[in-house]
């Protein structure tokens, strides 16, 4: 069994545990709690962490790369050219009964490039 204080696991294609990997904390490659998990085309483990970090893991499990959220997302998620795209939320005035989800495309320097998509949610 995994030690607690570890919280990605790696299962082999039929299922089976093969390690875990990334404590819990705020130095360099530890997360606080995951908000979204996915892989890129290399299947290296991308995670967006509670605490606005974007932190990129190889199939091994070593620190690749990671880097600071824009202050505004909820969670990034990096394309293969470079770009990211954010999710991140547009508050209305309180007295208002909607916000709306939003998705943008921004470049490496973090600059957004353009509204990508928006969902209203009353």
């Amino acid at each position: 069994m995994a030690p607690v204080e570890y919280f990605i696991f790696k299962f082999n294609k039929n299922g089976f545990f093969v390690k875990s990997f990334r404590r819990k904390g705020l130095g360099l490659g530890e997360l606080q709690w995951t908000i979204n998990i996915g892989f890129d085309a290399q299947d290296n483990v991308i995670v967006s962490d509670g605490n606005r970090k974007l932190a990129v893991f190889s199939p091994q499990g070593d620190l690749i790369s990671e880097a600071q959220f824009l202050k505004s997302a909820y969670a990034l998620y990096p394309l293969d050219n470079k770009k990211l795209i954010a999710y991140w939320r547009k508050w209305t005035a309180p007295t208002d009964d909607y916000f709306y989800d939003n998705f943008s495309l921004y470049d490496s320097g973090k600059k957004e490039i353009r509204l990508v998509d928006e969902c209203k949610w009353a």
